[in-house]
């Protein structure tokens, strides 16, 4: 009956340690990223945010442009 847990146990280690291994330089990079953004101040904080608007409200109006359709053939449920 041990034996049965030990093994169980070594798989559970070998696991947590390869998702370690895949996934450590991401989790690295985002506290890295949250560092950063603790750092900064009160009006970097919003020109980020505005510009972030502004880069979404540009891509929605190429989203409403009218699709080129010279046969007039029928379009797709996302209009293409």
């Amino acid at each position: 009956m041990t034996e049965i847990k030990n093994k169980e146990l070594a798989a559970l280690e070998v696991f947590i340690i390869r998702l370690k291994e895949l996934l450590g330089d991401v989790v690295h990079d985002t506290l890295n990223q949250i560092r950063k953004k603790q750092t900064r101040t009160w009006d970097e904080l919003q020109a980020e945010s505005y510009d972030f608007k502004e880069t979404n409200e540009n891509e929605e109006d190429e989203d409403e442009e009218p699709v080129y359709n010279p046969k007039n053939l029928p379009l797709g449920w996302d209009g293409k």
